[in-house]
């Protein structure tokens, strides 16, 4: 409120400036003083004051505010119909500028308000979106099959060996099986474990599985001579 009544004087007072001038001047030039004017014409002094200063808004409203300064204009030897026309103009110009504003304040406060709700919905989906990559990540990282690395033995290798070493790395948190039976995973990954090898072909399997996900396999195949 304190910032409307702000524009709107200030939109009187740049546009009522030969209003005011006049009535000022023709008072001065009969050398009247504002407390004879208003005991001449029977107008309250604050209401001829507020003519002269231009705060028209400080007037009666309705028609007792555009009587008084006809009545002050008729006292002062102005043209009446001339003053109350410029008085109307100021009114309309007035009335049409702070309508603009606050219909331009309006429109602002909805657009902010759209941009602000639209701005919020973004977030919202970037966040929703965000979670579900994570989840689908999450998903896929613990139903994958873990990566297995087998260093030794290589692929069909031959031996005249009863025995092999089978050495490898898996990730943390795996179960490792070699022929079906569990393997010690050390805490960086790490398994080791002696084969008895048969006369002839042998097969090696490695698997490793986590908990949920699907399991890798590595098969390895060792020939061996007839030991002598």
């Amino acid at each position: 409120m304190m910032k409307s009544s702000t524009i709107q004087k200030k939109t009187i007072e740049t546009e009522s400036d030969d209003l005011i001038n006049q009535l000022v001047r023709a008072r001065e030039e009969r050398g009247l003083s504002l407390d004879k004017a208003a005991a001449d014409t029977r107008i309250n002094k604050k209401y001829l004051l507020a003519l002269e200063k231009g705060e028209l808004e400080k007037l009666p409203t309705g028609l007792y505010g555009k009587n008084y300064l006809k009545e002050y204009a008729y006292y002062l030897n102005l043209d009446v119909d001339e003053i109350v026309e410029r008085f109307n103009e100021n009114q309309r110009s007035t009335k049409a500028k702070v309508n603009y504003f606050f219909g331009h304040q309006v429109v602002q406060n909805k657009i902010t308000f759209s941009f602000n709700k639209l701005s919020k919905g973004f977030v919202v989906l970037l966040v929703i979106i965000a979670c579900v990559g994570y989840l689908m990540y999450y998903i896929k990282n613990i139903s994958a099959a873990p990566h297995l690395e087998v260093y030794y033995p290589a692929e069909n290798i031959n031996t005249t060996e009863n025995s092999i070493i089978v050495d490898g790395k898996v990730e943390t948190d795996v179960e490792v099986r070699i022929n079906h039976e569990l393997v010690l995973v050390d805490q960086i990954g790490n398994f080791k474990k002696k084969i008895s090898l048969s006369n002839g072909k042998n097969t090696i399997y490695i698997t490793a599985r986590k908990k949920h996900g699907q399991e890798a396999v590595v098969t390895r195949y060792i020939i061996v001579d007839q030991m002598k």
